[in-house]
């Protein structure tokens, strides 16, 4: 069963592996950062510093990445989806390998580690850290200006060639040889344009492209959004 998010279910198991620190910078990007807590009851408790979770959270967290602050994220977040998320990454819950296609390559990746990093009973203490301290609801931003296409002394140019509707997760551009290489999550394929933006070439991938590195002579290597990176290679010289 596949998740839309492309991260793993904790109900179906998963479908595309992210890395943990992908996940949570994949939420934050979402729109659903806010300020700070608000409301009364909010008010009235102890700060996050002093919560009993803080120090299992700071132990945890910044193990892989720089450990975000409840505040970042609206309860519900943090509850239905980025704690979900990091129960597999932490080793607290397990993976139902049985319920994926790619269960070796998840297996290879080493995120979903065999034995817990932490305790239930410390998880317990993270995931009470986060939602007792988390806001209820998202602020709203701050009135931002409006975002203007275009920039001095260039003309923009739109490309011939686009998804419908699109999702890129890539764009990249090889001055040398005078091409662009565009990815995009629906199709998952790594999109070769001439200099024109016209599609030359389409390769299948079956994930997410996210970089690519020229490879001189022939073809190129891709860095996916996987548990393990892949690299392919054109039939051809491209």
């Amino acid at each position: 069963m596949k998740s839309d998010a492309g991260i793993p279910s904790p109900e179906l198991g998963v479908a595309r592996a992210f890395g943990p620190a992908a996940v949570l910078a994949g939420v934050l990007a979402a729109g659903v950062c806010v300020a700070a807590a608000a409301g009364a009851s909010d008010a009235a408790k102890p700060p996050p510093s002093a919560h009993p979770g803080r120090k299992q959270a700071e132990m945890t967290c910044s193990a892989c990445h720089p450990m975000p602050e409840p505040a970042l994220l609206p309860r519900s977040v943090w509850k239905d989806i980025v704690l979900k998320k990091m129960s597999f990454y932490t080793g607290v819950e397990r993976l139902d390998l049985e319920k994926n296609e790619e269960a070796d390559l998840y297996k290879a990746s080493g995120l979903f580690p065999d034995v817990a990093s932490v305790s239930r009973e410390g998880w317990k203490l993270i995931e009470a850290y986060y939602l007792d301290n988390a806001p209820a609801d998202r602020l709203p931003h701050e009135p931002r200006p409006e975002i203007e296409v275009g920039l001095k002394h260039f003309r923009l140019a739109p490309p011939r060639f686009r998804r419908d509707p699109p999702l890129t997760t890539m764009v990249a551009i090889d001055p040398e040889e005078r091409v662009i290489y565009t990815a995009d999550a629906n199709d998952q394929a790594l999109n070769l344009l001439n200099s024109e933006g016209e599609l030359v070439e389409s390769v299948p991938v079956g994930n997410i492209p996210v970089w690519v590195r020229p490879w001189p002579g022939a073809a190129s290597e891709s860095c996916l959004a996987m548990p393990k990176s892949i690299t392919f290679t054109s039939s051809r010289p491209w």
